[in-house]
């Protein structure tokens, strides 16, 4: 496998994953209170749950910057 494969690799799982973090922010903004009634099964608080979106979403943006974009940033600089 060669750098611009890899390359490759990295920039469609970034596009992806990015993909997927949108999907879920507009989920949340636009279809809270029908998140709130389906983790009711939890039994958290809408506070709690509210807390525990924010919290997912950051970790998984920093999951996508950490391990696609920045590797695809330092290979797109190193391929020059």
């Amino acid at each position: 496998m060669n750098i611009e494969q890899v390359r490759g690799m990295l920039l469609w799982g970034a596009i992806i994953n990015s993909a997927f973090l949108a999907l879920w922010g507009l989920l949340y903004l636009f279809a809270r209170d029908l998140m709130h009634r389906l983790a009711r099964c939890w039994r958290l608080s809408p506070e709690l749950f509210d807390a525990c979106q924010f919290g997912g979403i950051l970790l998984y943006k920093m999951g996508t910057w950490m391990f696609f974009i920045v590797p695809c940033i330092a290979l797109y600089i190193l391929g020059r």
